[in-house]
C-alpha cells in the first residue's frame, strides 16, 4: 500500500538553536509526521527478515538519549513542533541501528573535472526523496538527503564545500549491540557541521570510533582533495582518488577493497562484487574517452540494472550526483526507482 504525504515539502530550511531548528520542522510537518513514521516502519524496517524488532522496541529510547546533546535537542524539538510523543520519534531515528542497508557510489576524474555519483539503497522506497537545509548556531550550514524532517543523513554538503556519503560495511570488529558510540548516519552530519577540509575529516574519524564499518566518500573542494575512507569501527585506510592523471576513478560498494579487511567469505559479499564489478565496467569507457561525462551519462550509470536495486520494498530510494568544479548537484526528489524513476532535480547549494 502507498500512502501519500504530498503536502509535506520536499526542501526545508530552518535555523537557530539545535531546538528551534527541530521544532520549525515539526511544526511545519505537523502530527500527519506520526503517521509518515508509522507507514514509513510498516512498509519497509518492519517487514526485513534481519530487523532486530525485539531490541528496536526495548532500545529505541536508549539509543536516542545516545546521541549527542545537540542532536537530542533537535529531535525534541521535532517532536513538540509536531506534537507527537518522543518514543515516536526514538523509534524513527533508531531503526537503522537495527538492520544492514546496502549503497553504491563512484568518482570520476575526466580531464581534472570531478564528479561523484550515488545511489542510496533503503527499504520503504516510496517515502524518500527531500532534502534539508540547515544552519546550527555556531556550526556549518549544511544540506542533507533522505525522509522528510531527516535529522540524520547518509549523505550530505556543507557551505564549506565539502560532500560526504557513505555506505554500509560490515566490519570485523563491529558489536551492533554496543550502542556507547553514536552511529555513522549522526557521525555525518556532525563532520559536515564541524569539519570543512579532508585533514579535519581524518583527524574526525582519528578521535572518533564507529559503531559499524562505513565507506565514506569526501570530496574537499576547498584543496581538490578527493576519494574513499573504508572505515571499520577503529581503524581506517584511505583511497585518494588519482589526481595526477588526466582520467581516473575510485568505486565504492559494500566490501572492503584494501588488505587486511576484506573478507571474501561473507555472502553479502557477492552482491556487493557485482555492483562494485559492473560500475568498473560502465567507468572505464571514460578513461579511453570514448563517453562524456555529461548529466545524462551519469544518471544512467547509477540506472543501470547492474548498479539499481528495484525490489518491492527495497531498492535505490534516492540518487545523487554533484560536481564540485561547478558546484551544482542533481537530486531525486521522489520516484522509484530512483535513478532510473526518479524526479531529478538540479540543486545549488548555498
Amino acid at each position: 500500500m502507498h500512502h501519500s504525504f504530498s503536502h509535506f515539502p520536499r526542501f526545508m530550511q530552518s535555523a537557530g538553536t539545535p531546538y528551534n531548528v527541530g521544532f520549525q520542522v515539526g511544526k511545519h510537518l505537523g502530527p500527519a509526521l506520526a503517521d509518515y513514521i508509522d507507514a514509513y516502519l510498516l512498509a519497509g524496517p518492519y517487514k526485513r527478515e534481519t530487523f532486530d524488532y525485539g531490541r528496536h522496541q526495548q532500545e529505541s529510547l536508549s539509543i536516542l538519549h545516545h546521541f549527542p546533546q545537540r542532536y537530542q535537542q533537535e529531535l525534541e524539538g521535532i517532536a513538540h513542533g509536531a506534537k507527537i510523543p518522543l518514543k515516536k520519534i526514538a523509534r524513527w531515528v533508531s531503526v537503522e541501528a537495527c538492520m544492514a542497508p546496502l549503497c553504491s557510489g563512484f568518482l570520476l576524474n575526466v580531464n581534472h573535472h570531478l564528479w561523484l555519483g550515488r545511489n542510496n539503497d533503503l527499504w520503504s522506497p516510496h517515502f524518500w526523496g527531500y532534502a534539508r537545509e540547515r544552519h546550527v548556531n555556531n556550526r556549518i550550514p549544511v544540506v542533507t538527503f533522505g525522509l522528510a524532517g531527516d535529522v540524520f543523513t547518509a549523505t550530505g554538503i556543507n557551505k564549506a564545500g565539502l560532500w560526504l556519503h557513505y555506505n554500509y560495511l560490515k566490519a570485523p570488529d563491529m558489536d551492533r549491540k554496543d550502542s556507547s558510540f553514536f552511529p555513522n548516519y549522526c557521525q555525518i552530519v556532525e563532520m559536515l557541521e564541524t569539519c570543512e577540509t579532508w585533514k579535519d575529516i581524518s583527524v574526525f574519524l582519528s578521535k572518533t570510533p564507529r559503531q559499524e564499518g562505513m565507506m565514506l566518500f569526501v570530496s574537499d573542494r576547498q584543496n581538490n582533495t578527493h576519494g574513499i575512507f573504508e572505515c571499520t569501527c577503529w581503524d581506517w585506510i584511505e583511497r585518494p582518488l588519482d589526481l595526477e592523471s588526466p582520467s581516473s576513478f575510485l568505486i565504492g560498494t559494500n566490501h572492503y577493497t584494501q588488505t587486511p579487511y576484506e573478507n571474501a567469505k561473507d555472502p553479502d559479499r557477492k552482491d556487493s562484487v557485482r555492483r562494485y564489478q559492473r560500475l568498473e565496467t560502465l567507468l572505464t569507457p571514460f578513461l579511453a574517452g570514448e563517453k562524456t561525462p555529461h548529466i545524462d551519462a551519469l544518471k544512467a550509470i547509477l540506472a543501470d540494472k547492474g548498479v539499481e536495486k528495484s525490489e518491492t520494498q527495497y531498492g535505490t530510494v534516492y540518487a545523487a550526483i554533484y560536481s564540485p568544479h561547478h558546484h551544482v548537484l542533481w537530486y531525486t526528489f521522489g520516484g522509484y526507482p530512483a535513478a532510473s524513476c526518479g524526479n531529478w532535480q538540479t540543486l545549488l547549494p548555498f
